[in-house]
């Protein structure tokens, strides 16, 4: 079971398996509530119901448990790339005010704070020239060193 969960964690499904993706999520981490991939498979799953299937308050009740299933496969394997991307999918796609959208110069030149909390969430989306994301990278490396913030990897 876990392979074929896994195989179907590598894609978005179609509107018309999204229950049936839901249901074997749900399964699975009712047999292994530990089981990262199944959590954030299923984030991924209830965010294209919300944008696609959903209506009235289940649009927003689909959005709140992708997050909170994105959150429970980081949680449970920070290093699981694709919980990191249902997290990035769920705020792209269902809560992300844009309007809270700041951009990276201002945090790292310290004109707006950085994270505030634990539960805060960065999402960094490049749209420049691959250079200039590394210079930006090397800044941002270079100011939380010089500032004794974040962790050395």
């Amino acid at each position: 079971m876990r392979e074929r969960l896994h195989d179907q964690s590598q894609r978005v499904p179609p509107t018309d398996e999204i229950s049936t993706a839901i249901v074997a999520y749900t399964e699975a981490i009712r047999l292994d509530p530990n089981f990262a991939l199944a959590f954030s498979g299923r984030s991924i799953a209830l965010t294209t119901y919300a944008g696609e299937g959903a209506t009235g308050a289940a649009v927003r009740e689909s959005y709140e448990k992708a997050a909170s299933d994105a959150r429970q496969s980081v949680a449970l394997a920070p290093g699981l790339a694709e919980g990191h991307l249902a997290l990035a999918n769920m705020f792209e796609t269902g809560t992300l005010d844009w309007l809270e959208v700041h951009e990276l110069h201002e945090v790292v030149g310290g004109e707006l704070p950085g994270r505030q909390s634990d539960e805060d969430v960065i999402v960094f989306k490049s749209n420049g020239i691959a250079a200039w994301d590394i210079a930006a990278a090397a800044k941002a490396v270079e100011l939380a060193r010089e500032s004794g913030v974040g962790t050395e990897l």
